[in-house]
């Protein structure tokens, strides 16, 4: 495997175990098992856990950003397109709920720093793309509030993905709920 392989695998696996439980709960011999290599691998490509979860956090945003930069190369996004683009979103959002949780935590406990304001500042561009395509009358005003609700609607339930089971009726299932879900708030735009 090479370097550049390893890495990944480290960086994914961190993203797959902060689902599970807290950052400071997961031990390096974890995060190499679930990566399938040694835990020395951490100290070398890394330096140490925490900046291996520093860079884990920041790999899953870069890929997240992806997503939202696909969104502004649309020159005009159907209702089709902003669906497709909305699922991708949130599916990526409910595959690492721990990254999205220790933002929230990180944000209210020191605020926020300059990458972060650049990408939430492209995350609101591209919903104001996908809201100006699908409704190119709308006001500059209520273009904003429109991108704060459904910037909002795309992460918040993930936040309350735990109570899935006490919300949705058994027969349904998370994935049909999401399709739903994001049809209703593209209709409400």
């Amino acid at each position: 495997m090479s370097n550049q392989e390893v890495r990944n695998k480290l960086l994914e696996a961190v993203i797959k175990l902060i689902s599970q439980k807290p950052a400071d709960k997961i031990s390096i011999r974890e995060i190499a098992k679930e990566a399938g290599t040694n835990s020395a691998a951490i100290n070398y490509h890394f330096g140490n856990k925490e900046n291996l979860i520093v860079q884990a956090n920041k790999h899953y945003w870069m890929k997240l950003c992806q997503i939202y930069k696909n969104i502004l190369e649309e020159d005009q996004l159907t209702v089709e397109k902003a669906e497709e683009y909305s699922k991708k979103i949130m599916d990526y959002y409910f595959e690492s709920i721990g990254v999205l949780r220790t933002e929230q935590n990180s944000l209210m406990n020191f605020g926020m720093d300059e990458d972060t304001k650049d990408r939430i500042n492209l995350q609101f561009n591209a919903i104001k793309h996908i809201i100006k395509s699908l409704k190119p009358e709308v006001s500059d005003v209520d273009l904003m509030v429109k991108a704060i609700r459904y910037f909002s609607s795309l992460a918040h339930p993930v936040l309350w993905s735990e109570m899935y089971e006490k919300l949705v009726p058994q027969d349904v299932m998370l994935d049909d709920l999401i399709t739903i879900y994001i049809k209703d708030l593209i209709e409400n735009i």
